[in-house]
C-alpha cells in the first residue's frame, strides 16, 4: 500500500520508522532508506540524491491503515511476548535485530513500520519475492503511480517532487508511460485548438 499510494523507492519505504508520519499534518518523511549489502546485512543508509529527502502528503485512507498497522504491532508485540523481535541501528547504520527477551545489543532501538508480525524486519529481497509470488515487483508501483498522477493532469514538477527527482524531465522520461488516456486527452486538446484557430 505504501508503494502505491507514494511513489516511494522499495528502500524508502522499508526504512520508514513511525517516527516518519506525520498523522496530524498527514506527511510521510522520507529522510534514509534501507539497504542489503551482500555478505554483510541490511544497513540504514542516505537516500539515493539529495532530492530524493522529502515529505510526501499522503490521504486519510492510507493513514488509516497505517494507524491500524501500528495497533496490529502493538498486540503482536503483547501476544508474543519475549519472542517478540525488537530492530536496532548500530552508529555505523548497520541492523541489528534481537528477542525483547534478550540484552538490547549496541545501538538505537529503532520502530520500522514494515516488519514481520513477530517485529523481524522486512528486508528487501523478502519484499521482492513476496511481490514476485503476486506477479509484481516494487518498482512497477513507481512508475504506475507517477503515470496515474500525470494521467489526471499532475505537472511533471509536482510529480518530480513527489518521486524525489531533482529533474522533471527524469519523471517525464522514465516514470510516465503513453496510455490510451494521455492519448485521448492529447487529441480532444488538439480538437480545441483546431476550433479555437478556426
Amino acid at each position: 500500500m505504501l508503494l502505491y499510494h507514494t511513489g516511494m523507492r522499495i528502500g524508502e519505504v522499508l526504512g520508514l520508522m513511525w517516527t516518519n508520519v506525520d498523522f496530524t499534518e498527514k506527511k510521510i518523511y522520507v529522510n534514509h532508506q534501507l539497504v542489503y549489502l551482500h555478505k554483510r546485512g541490511c544497513f540504514f543508509t542516505a537516500l539515493k540524491t539529495e532530492s530524493s529527502k522529502r515529505y510526501i502528503l499522503v490521504n486519510v485512507f492510507l493513514l488509516g491503515e497505517l494507524r491500524h498497522w501500528q495497533e496490529q504491532q502493538v498486540e503482536n508485540e503483547k501476544r508474543l511476548g519475549d519472542s517478540y523481535v525488537y530492530i536496532y541501528h548500530e552508529v555505523d547504520g548497520h541492523i541489528q535485530r534481537q528477542s525483547k527477551c534478550l540484552p538490547a545489543p549496541d545501538g538505537e532501538k529503532v520502530p520500522l513500520i514494515c516488519t514481520h508480525s513477530d517485529g523481524r524486519l522486512i528486508t528487501p529481497n523478502i519484499a521482492a519475492v513476496a511481490l514476485k509470488k503476486e506477479g509484481l515487483n516494487a518498482h512497477s508501483f513507481r512508475h504506475t503511480h507517477a503515470t496515474q498522477l500525470i494521467e489526471v493532469g499532475t505537472t511533471p514538477k509536482a510529480v518530480a517532487c513527489r518521486l524525489g527527482h531533482a529533474d522533471a524531465r527524469i519523471t517525464q522520461n522514465l516514470y510516465t508511460h503513453n496510455t490510451l488516456k494521455l492519448q485521448e486527452e492529447a487529441a480532444a486538446n488538439f480538437d480545441k485548438i483546431l476550433q479555437t484557430n478556426s
